[in-house]
């Protein structure tokens, strides 16, 4: 019986360059004739298809892993959202995981072949409600936000903290500014009898020293804080800048042990009643909604509604406003 003879190779020049990796560790090079003039990949036509194919999970890969990086908790509180409007019996479920997929896959589908932004996921989050509209969800927004103690991560928040956060960018920051030490200083002198935790002061310097927030390589809360604290000292009134620094270590304090929103969150919002460019552009403004959420938490009714009306009052709420959020933490 004769055996085939073994088909010739094509010339080295001509043969394809894909390299086989077998199970048991034996490497060899493909024997089929390069059908593609890429001369950084000269491959045959089964090769080619297969490494673009390759290259192309790849890249869908590191676009799902830029979503979960920059907007897990978007996509966590958005699951709780859900939940909390389909629970009958109010008990909040927040291991939908399939749900977060979805929204993930969905969002992939918006951005295409882009980095998938914050407005991507927005309108996957709105094309999910409206094609899944809660059954017995009569609660209106201002009570979810007023409830919830997690509220920095809300669209209405978020995109309010944006705008802000443009408006501080456009402060000039001077050569050579030294932010964390002068801050420091100043509160050292401002709380002379009880001295700034310094628990609040390794706090700030671990978010100072963090080199990814949202994007890699942002350093956000770094520019963030430089930029306040450029635009305070920019303040010719000393009781008035005296004020702001007061509020930016209530808001430092507060925004203690919080994640990276909530910190950036948090030194937006120190301007906010003090400088017009930061004033709120809706009665539920970011003010609003986080003294809401607290004082949602007051366990005395009288005492509740009491500083909830007095909130009110302070923000300028028209009576249609306030009586949504009024209705909204009462019993």
């Amino acid at each position: 019986m004769h055996s085939r003879p073994p088909r010739p190779l094509p010339a080295d020049e001509d043969r394809c360059t894909y390299i086989i990796h077998g199970n048991s560790g034996i490497t060899r090079r493909c024997e089929k004739k390069r059908k593609h003039d890429d001369e950084t990949h000269r491959e045959c036509r089964v090769h080619n298809r297969a490494r673009l194919e390759k290259e192309e999970r790849q890249k869908v890969r590191e676009r799902r892993i830029h979503i979960y990086m920059n907007y897990s908790m978007h996509i966590w509180m958005f699951r709780r959202e859900i939940a909390m409007a389909n629970a009958a019996d109010g008990i909040v479920n927040a291991n939908n995981w399939t749900l977060g997929h979805r929204i993930v896959q969905r969002v992939l589908h918006i951005a295409g072949e882009r980095l998938a932004t914050l407005e991507d996921l927005w309108q996957a989050m709105d094309e999910y409600r409206a094609e899944h509209p809660a059954a017995n969800n009569n609660i209106p927004r201002e009570a979810q936000i007023a409830r919830d103690e997690q509220n920095v991560h809300t669209r209405e928040v978020t995109e309010q903290h944006n705008k802000n956060m443009a408006t501080l960018m456009e402060t000039p920051v001077p050569a050579g500014q030294k932010t964390m030490d002068h801050i420091r200083l100043i509160w050292t002198a401002m709380y002379t009898k009880t001295p700034v935790d310094e628990r609040v002061y390794a706090d700030m310097q671990k978010w100072y020293d963090t080199e990814t927030c949202r994007t890699r390589g942002d350093w956000l809360y770094r520019r963030t804080l430089d930029h306040l604290y450029a635009r305070i000292i920019k303040v010719e009134n000393a009781t008035t800048r005296r004020e702001l620094f007061k509020r930016l270590q209530q808001e430092c304090a507060e925004s203690f042990r919080m994640c990276c929103d909530g910190h950036l969150n948090r030194l937006t919002n120190v301007m906010v009643g003090f400088d017009d460019a930061f004033q709120q552009v809706a009665p539920k403004g970011l003010i609003l909604q986080e003294k809401m959420a607290k004082i949602a938490q007051i366990e005395n009714p009288e005492e509740r509604m009491a500083t909830a009306k007095a909130l009110m009052t302070e923000l300028e709420v028209g009576p249609e406003e306030a009586g949504a959020w009024l209705e909204a933490i009462a019993e």
